[in-house]
C-alpha cells in the first residue's frame, strides 16, 4: 500500500524564499516578487497535498470510474 506523502506548505514556500535573490534597489519591489513567490510555493504544494489525498483515496477504493475522471482530466 502506499504511503500519503503530505509535505508542509509553510516550510516549503520558506525554503523556495530562502535563497531567492532579486536584484534590485526597491524595497516594495523586492517585496512584492518574495511575496508572489512564498504564495506560489505555498498554494503548489497545497495543491499537491489535495492530488495526494485524492490518489490515496482512489486506491482504497479501486473504484474503477473515479480513476477514469482523473485520467481524462488534467487539474495539474
Amino acid at each position: 500500500m502506499k504511503e500519503k506523502m503530505i509535505i508542509d506548505p509553510e516550510k516549503f514556500a520558506y525554503t523556495a524564499i530562502s535563497n531567492y535573490d532579486i536584484a534590485s534597489e526597491d524595497d516594495e519591489l523586492i517585496s512584492k516578487k518574495m511575496l508572489s513567490r512564498y504564495l506560489t510555493a505555498y498554494y503548489l504544494i497545497t495543491k499537491f497535498n489535495d492530488l495526494e489525498e485524492k490518489q490515496i483515496d482512489i486506491s482504497k477504493t479501486n473504484d474503477i470510474k473515479k480513476i477514469l475522471t482523473m485520467l481524462g482530466t488534467n487539474n495539474y
